[in-house]
Protein backbone atom coordinates (compact mmCIF):
# COMPACT_ATOMS: atom_id res chain seq x y z
CA UNK A 1 0.00 0.00 0.00
CA UNK A 2 1.05 3.71 -0.87
CA UNK A 3 2.13 5.59 2.01
CA UNK A 4 0.22 9.01 2.34
CA UNK A 5 3.24 10.74 2.15
CA UNK A 6 7.04 10.96 0.60
CA UNK A 7 9.08 12.96 2.44
CA UNK A 8 12.36 14.02 0.23
CA UNK A 9 15.57 15.26 1.23
CA UNK A 10 18.24 16.33 -0.52
CA UNK A 11 21.78 16.15 1.34
CA UNK A 12 25.69 16.68 0.52
CA UNK A 13 27.93 17.04 3.75
CA UNK A 14 24.73 17.97 6.14
CA UNK A 15 25.74 16.28 9.06
CA UNK A 16 25.64 19.75 10.84
CA UNK A 17 21.74 19.86 10.91
CA UNK A 18 20.66 16.69 9.54
CA UNK A 19 19.86 15.14 12.63
CA UNK A 20 17.30 17.94 13.57
CA UNK A 21 15.43 17.15 10.45
CA UNK A 22 15.16 13.55 11.49
CA UNK A 23 13.96 14.10 14.64
CA UNK A 24 11.26 16.92 13.50
CA UNK A 25 9.95 13.61 11.18
CA UNK A 26 10.48 10.85 13.80
CA UNK A 27 8.58 12.40 16.05
CA UNK A 28 5.41 13.14 13.69
CA UNK A 29 2.04 12.30 15.35
CA UNK A 30 1.27 10.63 12.18
CA UNK A 31 3.41 8.07 10.59
CA UNK A 32 2.37 7.12 7.45
CA UNK A 33 4.82 8.35 5.38
CA UNK A 34 8.54 7.09 3.94
CA UNK A 35 11.62 9.74 4.17
CA UNK A 36 13.85 9.72 1.01
CA UNK A 37 17.26 10.58 0.96
CA UNK A 38 19.19 11.68 -2.29
CA UNK A 39 22.38 12.01 -0.72
CA UNK A 40 25.53 13.63 -3.41
CA UNK A 41 28.11 10.99 -1.93
CA UNK A 42 28.56 13.14 1.20
CA UNK A 43 31.97 12.51 2.97
CA UNK A 44 31.07 13.40 6.51
CA UNK A 45 29.00 11.75 8.41
CA UNK A 46 25.72 12.42 7.02
CA UNK A 47 25.41 8.87 5.51
CA UNK A 48 26.17 7.24 8.35
CA UNK A 49 23.64 9.27 10.18
CA UNK A 50 20.53 8.40 7.51
CA UNK A 51 21.63 4.45 8.13
CA UNK A 52 21.42 4.78 12.13
CA UNK A 53 17.61 6.49 11.19
CA UNK A 54 17.33 3.56 8.93
CA UNK A 55 18.33 0.60 11.15
CA UNK A 56 16.15 1.69 13.87
CA UNK A 57 12.90 2.74 11.43
CA UNK A 58 13.14 -0.18 8.54
CA UNK A 59 14.52 0.14 4.78
CA UNK A 60 10.53 0.65 3.39
CA UNK A 61 10.27 3.37 5.84
CA UNK A 62 13.30 5.35 5.67
CA UNK A 63 15.49 5.11 2.02
CA UNK A 64 18.70 6.32 1.07
CA UNK A 65 20.10 6.72 -2.58
CA UNK A 66 23.01 8.08 -3.77
CA UNK A 67 24.11 10.18 -6.65
CA UNK A 68 26.83 11.97 -8.04
CA UNK A 69 25.82 15.57 -7.23
CA UNK A 70 24.20 17.76 -9.92
CA UNK A 71 22.33 20.41 -8.05
CA UNK A 72 19.60 20.71 -5.73
CA UNK A 73 17.17 20.87 -8.53
CA UNK A 74 18.44 17.07 -10.27
CA UNK A 75 18.60 15.66 -6.44
CA UNK A 76 14.68 17.06 -5.77
CA UNK A 77 13.95 14.97 -9.17
CA UNK A 78 15.56 11.80 -8.52
CA UNK A 79 13.69 11.77 -5.23
CA UNK A 80 10.20 12.23 -7.17
CA UNK A 81 11.37 8.97 -9.50
CA UNK A 82 12.12 7.16 -6.50
CA UNK A 83 9.07 7.94 -4.08
CA UNK A 84 5.84 6.22 -3.81
CA UNK A 85 3.39 8.66 -1.32
CA UNK A 86 0.23 10.25 -2.58
CA UNK A 87 1.53 13.63 -1.43
CA UNK A 88 5.24 14.31 -1.86
CA UNK A 89 6.91 17.03 0.82
CA UNK A 90 10.68 18.17 0.45
CA UNK A 91 12.04 19.42 3.82
CA UNK A 92 15.59 20.57 2.98
CA UNK A 93 18.41 18.78 4.88
CA UNK A 94 18.93 21.87 7.57
CA UNK A 95 15.32 22.73 7.86
CA UNK A 96 12.53 20.11 9.97
CA UNK A 97 9.37 20.67 11.09
CA UNK A 98 7.71 23.18 12.84
CA UNK A 99 5.90 20.93 15.32
CA UNK A 100 4.89 17.56 15.85
CA UNK A 101 1.38 17.42 14.36
CA UNK A 102 2.14 18.90 11.10
CA UNK A 103 1.84 15.60 8.94
CA UNK A 104 -1.09 14.77 10.95
CA UNK A 105 -3.10 18.04 10.68
CA UNK A 106 -2.22 18.28 6.48
CA UNK A 107 -3.56 14.59 6.37
CA UNK A 108 -7.04 15.69 7.92
CA UNK A 109 -7.26 18.03 5.64
CA UNK A 110 -6.38 16.67 2.59
CA UNK A 111 -8.37 13.51 3.20
CA UNK A 112 -11.27 15.57 3.18
CA UNK A 113 -9.94 17.65 0.31
CA UNK A 114 -8.09 15.29 -2.21
CA UNK A 115 -9.45 17.43 -4.81
CA UNK A 116 -6.72 19.34 -4.64
CA UNK A 117 -3.40 18.91 -6.24
CA UNK A 118 -1.24 20.77 -4.07
CA UNK A 119 -1.73 22.91 -1.01
CA UNK A 120 1.02 25.19 0.22
CA UNK A 121 1.30 26.78 3.97
CA UNK A 122 3.50 28.99 5.82
CA UNK A 123 7.06 28.27 7.58
CA UNK A 124 8.85 30.09 10.56
CA UNK A 125 12.14 31.55 9.00
CA UNK A 126 15.32 30.87 11.07
CA UNK A 127 18.74 32.57 11.36
CA UNK A 128 21.17 31.21 13.93
CA UNK A 129 18.38 29.41 15.83
CA UNK A 130 16.49 32.83 15.96
CA UNK A 131 12.87 33.04 14.38
CA UNK A 132 12.88 36.04 11.98
CA UNK A 133 9.07 35.67 11.63
CA UNK A 134 6.07 33.63 9.79
CA UNK A 135 5.95 33.52 6.06
CA UNK A 136 3.84 34.36 3.76
CA UNK A 137 1.97 36.28 6.61
CA UNK A 138 -0.33 39.04 5.09
CA UNK A 139 -3.58 37.47 3.92
CA UNK A 140 -2.38 38.90 0.47
CA UNK A 141 -0.88 35.75 -0.34
CA UNK A 142 -3.20 33.55 1.01
CA UNK A 143 -4.67 32.71 -2.39
CA UNK A 144 -5.99 29.67 -4.44
CA UNK A 145 -6.75 28.47 -8.43
CA UNK A 146 -9.21 30.06 -8.12
CA UNK A 147 -8.69 33.53 -7.79
CA UNK A 148 -7.39 35.53 -10.16
CA UNK A 149 -5.77 37.80 -8.29
CA UNK A 150 -3.88 34.75 -6.65
CA UNK A 151 -2.28 33.77 -10.18
CA UNK A 152 -1.21 37.17 -11.24
CA UNK A 153 0.42 37.61 -7.94
CA UNK A 154 2.47 34.82 -8.84
CA UNK A 155 4.06 36.10 -11.95
CA UNK A 156 5.41 39.08 -10.21
CA UNK A 157 6.16 37.44 -6.73
CA UNK A 158 6.83 34.06 -4.84
CA UNK A 159 4.82 33.90 -2.23
CA UNK A 160 4.87 29.72 -1.83
CA UNK A 161 7.95 28.32 0.24
CA UNK A 162 8.57 25.34 -1.20
CA UNK A 163 8.80 23.99 2.46
CA UNK A 164 5.81 24.45 3.04
CA UNK A 165 4.07 22.65 -0.46
CA UNK A 166 2.30 19.26 -0.34
CA UNK A 167 1.99 17.90 -3.96
CA UNK A 168 0.52 15.01 -5.32
CA UNK A 169 3.02 13.05 -7.35
CA UNK A 170 0.52 12.63 -10.01
CA UNK A 171 0.96 16.42 -10.85
CA UNK A 172 4.87 15.42 -11.46
CA UNK A 173 3.50 12.29 -14.04
CA UNK A 174 1.49 14.96 -15.47
CA UNK A 175 3.20 18.18 -15.98
CA UNK A 176 6.74 16.99 -15.72
CA UNK A 177 9.48 17.37 -13.36
CA UNK A 178 11.43 20.15 -12.28
CA UNK A 179 13.28 22.11 -14.71
CA UNK A 180 16.83 20.53 -14.77
CA UNK A 181 18.37 23.96 -16.73
CA UNK A 182 17.64 26.06 -13.14
CA UNK A 183 20.20 25.65 -10.37
CA UNK A 184 18.12 28.02 -8.53
CA UNK A 185 14.01 28.93 -8.63
CA UNK A 186 13.20 25.39 -9.99
CA UNK A 187 10.14 26.06 -7.18
CA UNK A 188 9.10 29.23 -8.46
CA UNK A 189 9.04 27.93 -12.16
CA UNK A 190 6.99 25.31 -11.25
CA UNK A 191 4.52 27.12 -9.35
CA UNK A 192 3.99 29.06 -13.14
CA UNK A 193 3.91 26.09 -15.11
CA UNK A 194 1.28 24.21 -12.94
CA UNK A 195 -1.08 27.45 -11.68
CA UNK A 196 -3.69 27.22 -14.37
CA UNK A 197 -4.17 23.58 -14.89
CA UNK A 198 -4.02 22.10 -11.51
CA UNK A 199 -6.29 23.04 -8.41
CA UNK A 200 -4.42 24.01 -5.44
CA UNK A 201 -4.72 26.69 -2.53
CA UNK A 202 -3.73 28.13 1.03
CA UNK A 203 -3.94 26.33 3.97
CA UNK A 204 -3.57 28.25 7.10
CA UNK A 205 -0.37 26.25 8.86
CA UNK A 206 3.37 26.33 10.24
CA UNK A 207 4.65 23.50 8.38
CA UNK A 208 8.58 23.84 8.86
CA UNK A 209 11.23 25.67 10.30
CA UNK A 210 12.95 27.68 7.42
CA UNK A 211 16.84 27.79 7.83
CA UNK A 212 18.30 31.12 6.18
Amino acid sequence: MKPFFSIITATLNSEKFLRDNIESVKKQTFQDFEHIFIDGFSNDATVEIIKEYQQERGESKVKIFKYPPKGITDAFNKGIQHSEGVYLFFLNSDDYFYNETVLEIVYKFLSKNDDYDWIYGKVNVVKNNVSLGIWPQKTIWHQNYKTLIGKWLLNVYNFIPHQAVFIKKDVFENFGYFDLNLRSAQDVEYWLRIKDKTKWTFFDIVVSNYRV
